[in-house]
C-alpha cells in the first residue's frame, strides 16, 4: 500500500524485532540498569540509569542501537534510543530495527501522538495498565525509502542534540548559581546579623471569602500558594473582590506551607491566601538579596515549620529569622551578580523550550510527510 511517493504502510512487526533474551544481573559487571524511573517522559536519548549490582531478578538484556519502550502507562510516552549495552526493568520492551529501518526513525515514531493513542488503547489493567508486544506489532506504520528516513532522522536528532547541549548549559548555569550563592552570602556563624523583622515588612496571607472569587473580570488576583508560583512570575487563577492581605509588586512571597520555603517576586499587586506570606524590602534592604537569603536558609526555615496536621512556618520564624546586616548597596550589588546568571538561565531555558516545541512540530510534519527532507538534506550534518 503507497500513502505517498515512495513510502509504504507497513506492521511495526515487519521493520523491528523483540528482544527477550534474558540475564540475570549477578553475571554482569559494570553494564548500566535502566527502569522506567530513568527513562523521561518524552525524551529520545538516555540521561540516567542505576547500578545493576543493587537488581535481584533477571532482566533483559539490550544492546547500543536498541530501543527501550515503557509498556507500562503508555501515555507516560517514554522510549529512547539506546547509546550502549545494559539491562532494563521487564516493564521496558526492547526493540531491535531490522536493517531496511533508520532507529533514530524509529524511536520518533514512537512518540508521535497516533502511535501513542494506539498503545494507550491497546493497554490492559485498572492501577497498572501496559501494552504488549503482541498489540504493537499490529500498529500500522507510513515508512518511507531508507534514504528519507535517514534525512528525517538527521533533521530531529540536530534538533535533539541543540536541546540536550541547551540543557546542559542550563545544569552549569545552575551550578555556578550555587556556587555565587555559597560564596557571595554571608556565613551566619562568622558575619554579623540581626532579625528579618528589622531590615524588612512581614505580611502573613489570609484567604478572601469564598464568594468574592472569581476566575477573571475585574478584582485583585490572588495567589492561595507557591503552586501558583509559575516558572517566573507567579500565575493566578482566580481574582477576589474582597481582598483581606494585599502586598505590593516586588514583594517577596514565600510559601509559609508546603512546599515551605518556595520563593517567588510579585510582579504585581496581589491578595494572598494562607499559604503565603509576603516579605516587603525597606529602605535597609534590597528584594532581590532578600529572595536569595531566604532560598540559601531555606533548611532552616523548614526545620522550623511546625503543625500536627500540617507543617508551617509561623510569623514569629520569619520575624525572628537571622539577615545579614550590611549596607543595602552591598546587598544590591551581590543581588546584581546572582540575578545576571539567573537571567542566563531563564534565556536558556526558553531556548530549550522554543527547541522542544519545533522538535514535536518537525516529529508530526516529517513523520506524515507534511514536510519532505529527502531531496534538500545532505547526507552527512
Amino acid at each position: 500500500m503507497t500513502i505517498d511517493d515512495g513510502w509504504t504502510v507497513h506492521n511495526l512487526g515487519d521493520l523491528i524485532s523483540l528482544v527477550t533474551a534474558g540475564v540475570d544481573p549477578s553475571e554482569l559487571d559494570g553494564v548500566p540498569y535502566v527502569g522506567l524511573e530513568h527513562i523521561e517522559s518524552g525524551e529520545v536519548s538516555l540521561r540516567r540509569w542505576a547500578d545493576p549490582s543493587k537488581v535481584r531478578s533477571r532482566k533483559t538484556l539490550f544492546q547500543e542501537g536498541d530501543i527501550l519502550y515503557g509498556k507500562l502507562r503508555p501515555y507516560l510516552d517514554k522510549a529512547i534510543l539506546a547509546d550502549r549495552a545494559g539491562i532494563c526493568s521487564t516493564d521496558i520492551l526492547v526493540f531491535r530495527p531490522k536493517q531496511h529501518v533508520d532507529p533514530f526513525f524509529l524511536v520518533g515514531l514512537l512518540h508521535t501522538k497516533p502511535f501513542i493513542q494506539y498503545a494507550v488503547a491497546t493497554s490492559t489493567g485498572v492501577n497498572h495498565p501496559r501494552t504488549s508486544w503482541n498489540a504493537l506489532r499490529r500498529y500500522r506504520v507510513p515508512l518511507p525509502p531508507l534514504p528519507e528516513q535517514r534525512a528525517i532522522a538527521r533533521v530531529l536528532w540536530t534538533v535533539q542534540r541543540a536541546k540536550e547541549a541547551t540543557e546542559q548549559v542550563i545544569a552549569a548555569a545552575r551550578e555556578l548559581k550555587k556556587s555565587l550563592m555559597r560564596h557571595l552570602l554571608p556565613d551566619p556563624l562568622a558575619y554579623p546579623m540581626r532579625s528579618l523583622a528589622e531590615v524588612a515588612d512581614i505580611i502573613m496571607g489570609q484567604s478572601p471569602p469564598g464568594s468574592s472569587y472569581a476566575s477573571s473580570g475585574d478584582g485583585v488576583p490572588f495567589l492561595q500558594g507557591a503552586a501558583e508560583f509559575g516558572d517566573e512570575h507567579p500565575t493566578p487563577t482566580k481574582v477576589t473582590t474582597a481582598p483581606r492581605k494585599l502586598v505590593p509588586k516586588d514583594a517577596v512571597l514565600i510559601a509559609v506551607r508546603a512546599p515551605v520555603g518556595k520563593t517567588n517576586i510579585a510582579d504585581r499587586d496581589y491578595c494572598i491566601g494562607r499559604g503565603l506570606a509576603a516579605v516587603i524590602a525597606t529602605d535597609e534592604s534590597d528584594a532581590r538579596f532578600i529572595r536569595y537569603w531566604l532560598d540559601e536558609t531555606r533548611a532552616l526555615l523548614r526545620s522550623q515549620s511546625t503543625g500536627s496536621t500540617f507543617k508551617a512556618i509561623r510569623k514569629r520564624v520569619l520575624e525572628e529569622h537571622l539577615f545579614p546586616d550590611m549596607s543595602v548597596g552591598f546587598q544590591r550589588e551581590i543581588a546584581t551578580r546572582i540575578s545576571t546568571v539567573d537571567r542566563k538561565i531563564a534565556a536558556e531555558e526558553a531556548y530549550r523550550d522554543a527547541l522542544a516545541t519545533l522538535f514535536d512540530s518537525l516529529l508530526h510534519d516529517l513523520m506524515t510527510a507534511k514536510l519532505r527532507v529527502a531531496d534538500s538534506i545532505p547526507e552527512a550534518v
